[in-house]
């Protein structure tokens, strides 16, 4: 299971309060006393707790939603297909980019394509849950700011990633394979673009180069939000893992909690459920081209937005 947690900027402070004071609690009950709290080392005590002091303290503003993925013989079968789909997309790239002078593209495409295959298919499961978790984020971010009230916020959103959820830890890589991916799940789920924003809106300005009808093209800023850390360097991670272990006692170990009725108050808004079982069974997609319309070709063609308006 893969959690997902959207954390108001402005109570960020309040959240490390909550959280360092709940974990100092935990700690002494720890054997160890360990630094950095996991999941499994929680109690059901300690997890209601969790629920009660941290994700309902007191100026905290947090949602979440959690993916999770049943691994059958199918889903790795996907998992090989699509190695050797994203693979091949780079090695084609490499002719073009000399063909074109780019010869650091050319490298760097050899690289990755050098890089992907040499993956197990277990490693696009995982590229695939982050792709849609960040994306759905992205838009769930937009949709609780603005019933909120504080969009204005969304200037400062960012993603942290766990770097233990890597293995390998190339992050170079696999934010490539995200900023590619991301552009693949927009066709499914465009990014929501909401009209009454003004051209000075923060997000328009730090992340939206330019919009044209019902296509909005991102400048590279988005990309550079998206990070891995070390879950110890980060309460967002710490809390997100926390969360995916609640739901892992709930659906895998069949546990039934008041509190875990409470949490679902956090749901994100635009959600209908908190976990997402993600389905791969898409093989046939890989026997031949996809009939699918080049958007980069449509968003050239779409006409500008009028002035004013992003």
């Amino acid at each position: 299971m893969v959690a997902l947690t959207l954390i108001r900027p402005s109570s960020l402070a309040a959240l490390s309060d909550a959280f360092e004071r709940w974990k100092q609690l935990c700690r002494r009950k720890i054997p160890g006393r360990p630094e950095e709290i996991k999941s499994t080392q929680l109690s059901d005590e300690m997890c209601r707790s969790f629920v009660n002091k941290v994700v309902f303290a007191p100026g905290v503003y947090m949602w979440y939603c959690v993916y999770g993925v049943d691994v059958d013989g199918t889903t790795l079968e996907w998992g090989r297909l699509q190695r050797d789909h994203f693979a091949s997309q780079y090695r084609a790239q490499i002719p073009i980019a000399r063909a074109e002078g780019r010869e650091k593209w050319a490298r760097q495409a050899a690289t990755l394509a050098g890089w992907i295959g040499s993956t197990p298919p277990r490693m696009q499961i995982k590229m695939a849950v982050l792709n849609v978790a960040v994306l759905q984020s992205l838009n769930q971010a937009i949709v609780e700011s603005v019933v909120g009230g504080f969009d204005r916020e969304l200037g400062e959103l960012s993603w942290a990633i766990d770097l233990g959820f890597l293995k390998d830890r190339s992050t170079s890589f696999w934010k490539e394979l995200l900023r590619s991916g991301m552009a693949q799940v927009s066709q499914r789920e465009p990014i929501i673009q909401i009209t009454d924003w003004p051209a000075d809106h923060p997000f328009l300005v730090e992340f939206v180069s330019e919009g044209r009808g019902k296509y909005t093209k991102l400048n590279p800023e988005l990309p550079k939000r998206i990070d891995f850390h070390d879950s110890s360097d980060s309460i967002e991670i710490q809390v997100a893992d926390i969360i995916a272990g609640i739901m892992r006692k709930k659906y895998i170990d069949g546990w039934r909690r008041p509190y875990m009725t409470k949490l679902k108050e956090r749901i994100l808004r635009k959600e209908s459920a908190e976990l997402h079982l993600l389905q791969f069974a898409e093989l046939v997609r890989f026997d031949r081209p996809l009939a699918t319309s080049n958007i980069y070709e449509e968003f050239e063609h779409a006409p500008k937005a009028s002035e004013g308006r992003q």
